[in-house]
């Protein structure tokens, strides 16, 4: 374009639905697809199931853990979803995956899990969270991310191993920790109701950088492809051959009923179908039968006279 020429509206307002667009589909791109979250949701149910029965041994109450529910989130908007103190449980990857884990619950439930785990029968009044209490907290997540971690080698096959878990009070309205921890703006989080006996009825939710969600989700797709081409090529080796026996039956009723019409043909035109039928040698038991056989077709028995006429015999 030439200095002195100037840019018409029309292109103007190309180049501007130009660069909307391309943010517009780098951000689809950035987001979860719906395989993908229903990959992160699977994980979830098999991972959190293991672990809630580590915390239900542990606390000695019955604990569930269910319904996991897929969305991603921005580090900056962690505020509006979590408007109080929580408390978050912090988990790295060391060996299978590399990455980190946090764990969001709140302050409440995490004060009644501390008390189960100091013997206490989880009445609690307040939510106020002693070291004493923080590390009870530890412990029984450090039983819990274990569990699930042992999950997470089965699901994918591989070694998983994590450090231990490090328990923090984080009041996401003052702290940029769950960004600078998970090293991404765009997280995944993925929420599980949480219920202890009749202690807990609450919520837990798992934040992790989008990047490492889509590395285990295409892990977990990869594998289910494999395992359908594998189910899909042991099934086409262990199909049988066509069957050909209802063929071969058939061509061999043509050929004995063109026998059969063929001697009808040359009985004496004065007598009837059923003496013609019945004059048929093998039918009036002058043929000795030989070599006696039953065809495929199991309503045929068939032998050789020795006056090479065929004998046949339909029956059920």
């Amino acid at each position: 374009m030439k200095d002195n020429e100037m840019l018409s509206q029309e292109e103007i307002d190309a180049l501007l639905a130009g660069d909307g667009t391309e943010d517009e589909g780098q951000l689809e791109q950035e987001e979860l697809s719906k395989a993908e979250a229903d990959a992160l949701g699977e994980i979830g149910n098999i991972t959190f199931g293991s672990a809630s029965t580590a915390l239900s041994t542990i606390l000695g109450h019955k604990v569930e853990i269910t319904t996991p529910h897929v969305e991603v989130v921005y580090a900056d908007e962690l505020n509006v979803e979590f408007p109080k103190p929580h408390v978050t449980v912090s988990v790295n990857y060391t060996e299978g995956f590399s990455g980190t884990n946090m764990l969001v619950i709140k302050t409440m439930d995490a004060a009644v899990i501390a008390d189960l785990m100091m013997g206490g029968d989880g009445e609690v009044e307040d939510d106020e969270l002693t070291d004493m209490h923080i590390s009870a907290v530890q412990e029984a997540m450090n039983q819990m991310m274990g569990s699930a971690a042992t999950s997470m080698s089965t699901i994918f096959d591989t070694m998983v191993n994590i450090s231990p878990p490090t328990v923090e009070i984080i009041d996401f309205s003052h702290s940029d920790e769950p960004q600078r921890s998970l090293g991404d703006e765009m997280l995944v989080k993925i929420s599980f109701r949480l219920t202890v006996g009749r202690l807990i009825d609450s919520y837990i939710m798992q934040l992790l950088p989008i990047s490492f969600a889509k590395e285990m989700t295409k892990k977990l797709l990869a594998q289910q492809q494999s395992a359908t081409e594998e189910e899909t090529a042991v099934s086409a080796e262990a199909a049988p051959p066509p069957d050909t026996t209802y063929a071969e039956n058939r061509e061999y009723d043509r050929v004995t009923d063109r026998q059969e019409a063929q001697s009808d043909a040359s009985a004496p035109a004065s007598s009837s179908r059923e003496e013609r039928k019945w004059s048929h040698p093998s039918r009036q038991g002058k043929c000795k039968l030989q070599n006696f056989r039953r065809f495929p077709n199991p309503n045929r028995l068939a032998a050789m006279s020795t006056s090479g006429c065929l004998w046949t015999s339909r029956y059920k």
